[in-house]
């Protein structure tokens, strides 16, 4: 058994020799395999420090990175960061970390810079201070912990300065120390471990500065391991131990690794790069097919399974890496010192890279098909890759051609080159349709072509072909015959046919039997583009081509139909421009072009795309640069170098990644869980109870794959909202507004492929219902109505009980309320024919008081003149009563208001209480009026205070005694508003009667006379009075007088105003101000200084005033100022209204200007005198304020309408008025006949003018410009020419035309004739216009 243990022992030896004779010489002289361009991971990307020293993956797929920063999650988009804190119970002991390492249970073991130990749940979140426990710092309290070691056996490995070892065993909390001051004296116990390890079976290795030791499983103690191969310090220096898939162990130290047969303790070191941190911990990791990776300061390593060693390319920016992890996504996470993270993805190493050395053949035939230098020598310099066609003559013969001859065979076992004559020479011409294309067909020929030449070669010879490939012009020794007519790229042989790819004709097809040549060119169902760059026979189907095109993407070409099924951008390719297009033997074609390489799938055309963070050497590839050889591998050139894979090698991303949510916000506010409570963080999180109004909800997540996230597509789906899967690239989901209810919501991501993963993150939510949403509260609705049903119950049943009792009541109601609807319909009745009967009266009145008016104006006897004064007087009385009866139905109604304007009260009744003094002299009555008012002025309605007064003093003479007395008195009452007292002697109002006499149609029942009437007036006064908010009363024998009637009315005082010092003078001193200039200017004549000033100021915003006291003041200010409306009183000093208005309209000067007289005169008589004078309109005193502004302003726009008029006559084309028509103005009328009768006078001017017309040349001229805008020489000459117009219509000559209407120079009345109507006389006459 000795015996046979030594022989072992020496074939181990002998194998692990020959293999290092064999592998080190190919670990460093082999070309790197092809290593993926890193991601850089830093602060720009959300780390929060570059110093990672530790990084592990979870259960559930988070990436957890240490940093002096504290503890981040990584989720593959954002960070979240640990950090200690002062308002958590418990959290992370140190910002500065050190190390991680996750336990079978999915915990994480944390170690800080300060010999900290933290275990950290990471789907809870929280944190247990391991180190901060009793029993820990009892035992470790006093040592600085620089590592710690979790192994399979709930045991924590603590090292620490001072030397030796312990473990605590986790489930019993049982201690056990190597130290030396416990007075362990085993070797371990003086030794400075560096990193413990646990290996398959269970044993524990320890890495010492005194070596390597080893614990078996199931002992305690530590025994030193010895080996040959680590003799020379070597195991003194060993920084990192790990245990290979194979069972050996491998072993790295200052200088070098050491690939270790643990059991043998045979094994082969290789010399690395120094490491001068090699007392540092070193990970090594292994990825999903068996490749295993450390680093050496800033240079990473992968170990093959064949044990090969390649190095990465060094990354200048990194200074030292720190820590490395492979994740379930084959990710390789390197931590730096400083630099941030370096993430690689492993599978982007299915594709082997090399840039260019020399040329695309050269380094193809040299680097990846081994061909040996001597070789290569055969082949001559300079060779044009553009021009390399191959075919093989057997699986391990190619015969390939650089686009001049000879050809040449490569022997792909024996790596041999030899050259194959060609029958025609063909020199070194560098272009790709010139090149000699080459194919074998299935009955073993090789075709070679060249430009028109076709040749085939089999058993050695070649043998040209019969027929000619270019077209062929008729001649006499045949007719015309079809060719190619285009450059030829490349072409492919099948049993029948060539098929042969042209540069710009498409697809030929060349029969090998006839010689006939079909075109198969672009059009719909074919070809996407004539210009082809490549073309392909398919392995699996001989009835396929694949056709590559220069900017029609890629089209699967069927020999037997000619019809092309077409891939573009589209629908899956990353670009349009196809180099080449390898069909492999395993149902995939791989075409490169301009932006990447892409694999499409033979059946269904569905599409992956690689690019260069995938592996290739650049993202665009080259014309021709293209080798597939039979064993399935495949050579593609591009701009920077040369990308080599094996199609044979699955390179599918079986993936599943899960989703896990990382953020959710609720209204715009992130949740934050109280993990203190015990509530679940967020990436925990099953389910969501959320309030009513919190139902704004955004969901963040995130897929647990890390290589070529951007290739990741993102869906989700709610239940009852979404019917199907939303796909996003972006992994949020927003949903507002959710109704109240239970909904769930999936989430789900794919892998770099696209497919779907299996796994669904779902998420519960719960929005529970408003408080009156709740079941509670519809119980509490449910009793709510239970109990207004029992009390309505309870009700009917008592109305039901009472209706017996109350039936009778109810039709004595039902009486009383007839008997009120009846009283209620007779009142309205009364009231209807009250209003009814009053308007039909006032129509037959205007009948009487029409004719009778007329009739008292003609010369009659005094008999009939008499009788006619009694028809009109009692007429008009009538019309007074119907009028009261008219008032009380319109107060009755609600439609009469109260209309306050400023006046003098004083005068107003003044003025009233004089009308009456002839009836009061009639019946030797004498009236006075008495004012106790301090201030004249007040804010009342006239038109309601008239009839108040009236029908009191009516009554007052009506029924004062003979000789008697009456008095008007007018007093303040109060400091705001005025009373009226009407008294008079006579016969006394019995006092029983006084509550009624207010009443309509009531009369009292006296026979002194108080009985006539009919009953209204005072009833009138009383409604008038309340409608203004005042009183009225009564009284018999007070103060002297039989009967006192008092009217207390609520009138506000008016300020006293002084017209001269607001209302502007032309002859004043001051001046008007500019912004005033613009207005229309309006006389104001009135003798009356508060009247003046009221109306100024009341319509000052509108017009400009100016004010004369008196008719002579108010002619010379109307010639001075020309104004555009005349406002005049009729009652003035030294000159009255009436005459001032006969001598404006009488002045040709003024006669325009529209007056409006203003008296206190209401008589027919004095309105038909003011009008005949000339006046435009009158208005009776008291006024409305708005009525005044609606006349001005109507006269106003008559009065520019007429201007209008004017000027369209004179100054336009337009023809001048008919003779028959009208003018009333006495200016325009002298104007007319002047110029008819001196129209033929060329002599005839300005000056003229003036003398005849009576007037001066400025004051011509201004009314000129008021009346028609124009100067009088350009009225004169208008005239002229209008009269000239109507002439030449009637067919007057141009010349005799001109000189009827007093133009003695031709040439001057045809301009000005052409200024007027813009064109000549004579065109005039011909178009006949007028």
């Amino acid at each position: 058994m000795k015996k046979f243990y030594m022989l072992r022992t020496f074939l181990v030896f002998m194998l692990y020799w020959l293999a290092a004779c064999w592998c080190v010489p190919v670990g460093l002289l082999a070309q790197p395999a092809g290593f993926p361009v890193p991601e850089s991971i830093t602060a720009k990307q959300g780390l929060p420090q570059g110093f990672v020293p530790g990084i592990v993956q979870d259960s559930r797929g988070f990436i957890w990175l240490a940093t002096r920063d504290g503890l981040c999650r990584f989720d593959g988009r954002s960070f979240r960061v640990f950090q200690p804190s002062d308002t958590q119970e418990i959290s992370l002991s140190s910002l500065g970390l050190e190390n991680l390492q996750t336990t079978a249970d999915g915990k994480i073991w944390i170690t800080t810079d300060q010999g900290q130990i933290d275990l950290f749940d990471p789907v809870r979140e929280t944190f247990i201070n391991f180190s901060r426990q009793a029993f820990y710092q009892e035992q470790f309290g006093k040592r600085f912990l620089r590592d710690m070691y979790a192994d399979r056996q709930h045991r924590l490995w603590l090292m620490s300065d001072g030397g030796g070892l312990a473990y605590v065993h986790l489930n019993t909390q049982k201690i056990r120390r190597y130290y030396a001051a416990d007075g362990d004296t085993s070797a371990i116990a003086k030794a400075h471990v560096r990193f413990v390890k646990e290996d398959k079976a269970g044993n524990i290795w320890a890495v010492t500065n005194r070596g390597l030791f080893l614990q078996k499983q199931g002992t305690a103690r530590f025994v030193k391991y010895h080996s040959n191969t680590l003799s020379g310090d070597i195991d003194q220096k060993v920084n990192a131990l790990s245990e290979l898939n194979d069972g050996s162990l491998l072993l790295l130290y200052n200088t070098g690794m050491v690939l270790l047969d643990p059991v043998t303790g045979i094994g082969q070191t290789r010399e690395l790069v120094l490491d001068t941190q090699a007392q540092y911990r070193h990970p090594i990791v292994t990825d999903s097919k068996g490749n295993v990776y450390f680093f050496r300061m800033n240079h990473l390593y992968r170990l093959g399974k064949d044990n090969s060693l390649a190095e990465f390319p060094v990354q200048p920016d990194v200074d030292e890496f720190k820590s490395l992890y492979v994740d379930r996504s084959d990710v390789l996470w390197a931590g730096t010192n400083g630099q941030g993270i370096r993430k690689y993805n492993l599978r982007a190493s299915y594709f082997n890279t090399k840039a260019y050395s020399s040329d695309f053949i050269s380094d193809l035939l040299r680097d990846f098909l081994k061909v040996p230098q001597i070789e290569m020598a055969k082949l001559p310099a300079g060779l044009f890759s553009y021009n390399f066609r191959y075919a093989f003559d057997s699986p391990q013969k190619m015969w390939f051609s650089a686009g001049r001859t000879p050809l040449y065979e490569l022997d792909l076992t024996s790596h041999a080159i030899k050259s194959i004559p060609f029958p025609v020479e063909v020199a070194d011409i560098k272009r790709s349709e010139l090149a000699i294309s080459l194919a074998k067909d299935p009955d073993g020929r090789m075709w070679a072509i060249h430009d028109s030449l076709l040749f085939s070669y089999k058993n050695g010879i070649w043998t040209r072909f019969s027929h000619a490939i270019r077209p062929r012009q008729a001649t006499d020794r045949g007719p015309a015959r079809p060719g190619i007519e285009s450059g030829i790229y490349q072409i492919v042989a099948d049993r029948q046919y060539l098929w042969v790819a042209t540069t710009v004709r498409g697809l030929y097809r060349i029969d090998k039997a006839s010689g006939a040549i079909r075109r198969y060119g672009q059009g719909a169902g074919s070809l996407s583009s004539d210009n082809l760059y490549c073309l392909f026979a398919d392995p699996l189907d001989e009835n396929l081509l694949w056709v590559g095109t220069f900017g029609g993407g890629l089209c699967r070409f069927d020999k037997r139909t000619g019809h092309c099924e077409r891939l573009t951008k589209q629908n899956g390719l990353p670009n349009n421009v196809v180099y080449a297009a390898i069909p492999d033997r395993q149902g995939s074609v791989w075409v490169a072009t301009n932006q990447g390489l892409c694999q499409v799938n033979r059946k269904t055309l569905r599409t992956r795309t690689y690019t260069r963070e995938d592996g290739l050497m650049a993202d665009e590839f080259n014309r021709f640069h293209a080798l597939a050889l039979p064993d399935g591998r495949i050579f593609l050139g591009g701009m920077e170098g040369i990308t080599a894979f094996d199609s044979k090698q699955p390179n599918e991303d079986r993936y599943r990644p899960p989703v896990y949510i990382t953020g959710i916000s609720i209204n715009n506010a992130p949740l934050e869980p109280r993990l203190s409570a015990g509530e679940l963080p967020v990436a925990a999180m099953q389910g969501l109870d959320l309030a009513y109004w919190q139902n704004f909800l955004t969901i963040e997540f995130a897929a647990m794959q890390y290589n070529r996230s951007d290739k990741i597509r993102y869906r989700y789906q709610l239940e009852s909202v979404d019917e199907r899967w939303i796909e996003t690239e972006t992994p949020v989901t927003k949903y507002t507004d959710l109704r109240p209810g239970h909904y769930v919501l999936r989430l789900n991501a794919s892998n770099t492929l696209g497919v779907w993963s299996p796994e669904i993150r779902e998420l519960h939510i719960r929005i529970s219902p408003p408080w009156w949403q709740t079941w509670w509260a519809y119980v509490i609705y449910g009793v709510v109505f239970l109990a207004v049903l029992y009390g309505a119950l309870r009700v009917y049943i008592n109305r039901v009980r009472m209706q017996q009792s109350i039936v009778f009541k109810q039709k004595e109601i039902d009486l009383k309320a007839r008997e009120a609807e009846q009283l209620r319909e007779l009142d309205e009745m009364k009231t209807r024919f009250f209003s009814n009967i009053t308007h039909e009266f006032r129509t037959p009145l205007t009948l009487i008081l029409g004719p009778a008016g007329q009739m008292l104006e003609e010369p009659r006897e005094q008999k009939d003149n008499k009788r006619l004064s009694l028809i009109d007087r009692n007429a008009r009385q009538l019309l007074g009563l119907i009028n009261q009866l008219l008032d009380l139905s319109k107060l009755e109604a609600g439609t009469t208001h109260v209309d306050a304007a400023w006046g003098d009260l004083a005068d107003f009744v003044e003025l009233l209480t004089g009308t009456f003094q002839l009836a009061a002299e009639a019946k030797n009555v004498t009236l006075a009026f008495n004012n106790r008012l301090e201030n004249r002025y007040y804010w009342f309605d006239h038109e309601k205070l008239e009839r108040i007064v009236t029908n009191l003093l009516a009554n007052a003479v009506k029924f004062a005694n003979e000789n008697g007395h009456i008095l008007v008195t007018l007093n303040a009452a109060g400091p705001e508003g005025t009373e009226i007292t009407v008294a008079n002697t006579g016969a006394r109002i019995p006092d029983m009667q006084l509550s009624r006499i207010f009443d309509r149609f009531y009369q009292a029942g006296q026979p002194t006379g108080y009985h006539e009437g009919t009953g209204i007036g005072l009833a009138l006064v009383k409604e008038l009075v309340t409608l203004q908010g005042g009183t009225v009363s009564v009284k018999s024998g007070a103060d002297g007088f039989d009967t006192v009637f008092t009217v207390a009315l609520p009138y506000r005082r008016g300020e006293e105003r002084n017209a001269t010092e607001n209302i502007p003078k032309i002859n004043g001193n001051g001046r008007i101000p500019h912004q005033e200039a613009h207005l229309t200017k309006i006389l104001l004549v009135e003798d009356n200084a508060g009247l003046a000033e009221f109306v100024s100021d009341s319509l000052a915003g509108s017009y400009r005033f100016y004010h004369a006291q008196n008719g002579e003041e108010g002619l010379a200010m109307a010639a001075e100022i020309m104004p555009d409306l005349i406002v005049s009183d009729v009652m003035m000093p030294v000159m009255d209204g009436y005459t001032f208005c006969k001598l404006i309209k009488s002045n040709l000067e003024t006669s325009h200007i529209p007056v409006v007289l203003l008296t206190a005169k209401s008589a027919l008589e004095s309105r038909v005198e003011g009008l005949e004078l000339g006046a435009d309109d009158y208005i009776t005193k008291p006024f409305h304020l708005p009525e005044l502004r609606l006349r001005i302003r109507n006269l106003l726009d008559r009065q520019t309408r007429l201007y209008e008029r004017l000027r369209a006559v004179f100054a336009t084309p337009a023809a001048l008025p008919a003779d028959q028509e009208v003018v009333t103005d006495p200016f325009l009328n002298r104007l007319h006949a002047i110029l008819d009768t001196r129209l033929d006078d060329p002599e005839f001017g300005v000056t003229e003018l003036i003398r005849e017309i009576g007037m001066s040349n400025s004051s011509l001229n201004r009314k000129l410009k008021t009346l028609t805008d124009l100067s009088a020489v350009e009225l004169i000459r208008n005239y002229r020419l209008k009269k000239a117009a109507a002439l030449l219509s009637e067919g007057i000559s141009v010349s005799e035309a001109a000189y009827a209407v007093g133009f003695d120079n031709l040439s001057y009345f045809a301009k000005c004739f052409r200024d007027l109507y813009n064109m000549t006389p004579r065109e005039f006459a011909a178009n006949g216009i007028l």
